[in-house]
């Protein structure tokens, strides 16, 4: 019986690799002032129908459904932030404005093609920052980007950003997107064909080759922005080049989600060995409509960003892949059955010092058992005989070399 398509396994030094990924991102998370919360791995279809919107490829192609025993439609969850949309309204936690800042860690699933760096079920970290108006919160979102990168040592990758406007904007702009686009519809791949009825603004997300020939001329968001649309755009530009931050400006930057407006990015990586020219990173943006979907008596300006944990393993250099595994404290060998114990008692007494032990009750020879201590890199072995008639034991330093008779109760002080 083999895995599911699509799904993986970790142990060894993938476990490890992903240990510590997950370390490093709570880490950067703490230090941004986020707090983290956690939401259910199914939940109802009807969220993401209503958040993601019902032409995106998620809801129509990629969800993993299922009925429960009353019939009630549920989905293992595709994404992050309409669950976390979900959880603050539920548990009215944007109660007088005050400013929230969250972050997730956890697996999502959706049914597409498996690739490098992309799996059927995948872990995800995100992060969503609720009741921050301000231009500074696009620059804290992106700092925070930038910070990861950096603790993952990635440094082939480029910033590109777009502004999508308000909803009242893009009504006016997929007009014209979609005359465009009709008229030029006999040179557009067949699936973007159909996206013209369906969902117009993803064909500018188009990664074939026809697409994007036709792509080039299309008309532009940023001719339909309002001033104060501009205005907020180039607010945010003045900020990152204050702070040396590299950007290009992607008009054809669109996100595969209907929930974003206004300020949108993406992190693409150049890394052609690693991961993959072109793939994506990280990415996000503001989505202040999106509570006020859910309860019409709400609002929150909101802003947040998603990456795949495995992808961002993918893309980070060689040194962060390496086991960070704890150097063992102890291995505890009783020479025989008559001491195990007495072993046991000493595994007990160091375990609430907090040290890492082991104890080897195999029946090997003594240096065997020593051999593999020093395999399993543990600095101490404890060796449990009849010295324990005199309330000792030897410990033998595996890196020094050095040994020596100690008191039971003297372990590890």
């Amino acid at each position: 019986m083999n895995k599911v398509k699509g799904t993986k396994d970790y142990f060894d030094s993938e476990i490890d690799s992903f240990a510590k990924a997950r370390e490093t991102l709570f880490k950067i998370a703490n230090n941004f002032a986020f707090s983290e919360v956690i939401t259910p791995i199914l939940e109802h279809e009807e969220l993401f129908k209503r958040f993601l919107g019902l032409e995106t490829d998620i809801i129509t192609k990629e969800m993993y459904r299922l009925n429960d025993k009353k019939n009630r439609a549920l989905v293992l969850r595709p994404e992050g932030t309409a669950p976390i949309s979900r959880m603050v309204l539920e548990n009215k936690l944007l109660k007088q404005n005050q400013t929230k800042r969250l972050f997730y860690f956890g697996p999502m699933f959706r049914y597409e093609r498996p690739q490098k760096g992309r799996q059927r079920e995948f872990y995800q970290f995100g992060v969503e920052l609720f009741n921050d108006k301000t231009i500074f919160s696009n620059l804290l979102i992106i700092q925070f980007c930038q910070t990861i990168l950096q603790e993952f040592a990635i440094t082939k990758f480029k910033l590109q950003l777009n502004s999508l406007g308000s909803l009242a904007t893009r009504k006016k702009y997929l007009v014209v997107l979609k005359k465009y686009y009709e008229d030029n519809k006999t040179k557009l791949s067949s699936d973007s064909q159909e996206r013209i009825e369906k969902n117009v603004l993803r064909i500018l997300d188009s990664k074939l080759i026809e697409d994007k020939k036709i792509n080039l001329k299309a008309p532009k968001i940023s001719q339909y922005w309002s001033e104060d649309e501009k205005s907020a755009f180039n607010q945010t530009i003045e900020l990152l080049q204050a702070c040396k931050i590299d950007y290009e400006i992607n008009y054809q930057l669109v996100r595969g989600l209907d929930y974003y407006n206004d300020f949108i990015f993406e992190f693409i990586s150049t890394d052609t060995k690693n991961l993959g020219a072109s793939a994506t990173l990280i990415a996000g943006g503001r989505y202040d409509g999106l509570i006020n979907q859910l309860d019409k008596n709400e609002h929150a300006y909101a802003i947040g960003f998603a990456l795949g944990v495995e992808r961002l393993l993918l893309a980070s250099a060689k040194e962060f892949k390496k086991p960070t595994l704890k150097i063992g404290d102890y291995y505890i060998i009783p020479l025989n059955n008559e001491y195990n114990l007495i072993a046991a008692k000493i595994f007990d007494q160091l375990r609430k010092m907090d040290y890492k032990i082991f104890i080897n009750y195999d029946d090997q020879k003594l240096a065997k058992k020593i051999s593999q201590a020093a395999k399993h890199n543990y600095t101490n072995v404890i060796i449990v005989g009849e010295e324990t008639n005199n309330n000792n034991v030897i410990i033998k330093n595996l890196i020094t070399r050095k040994q020596e008779e100690i008191e039971i109760n003297k372990i590890g002080t």
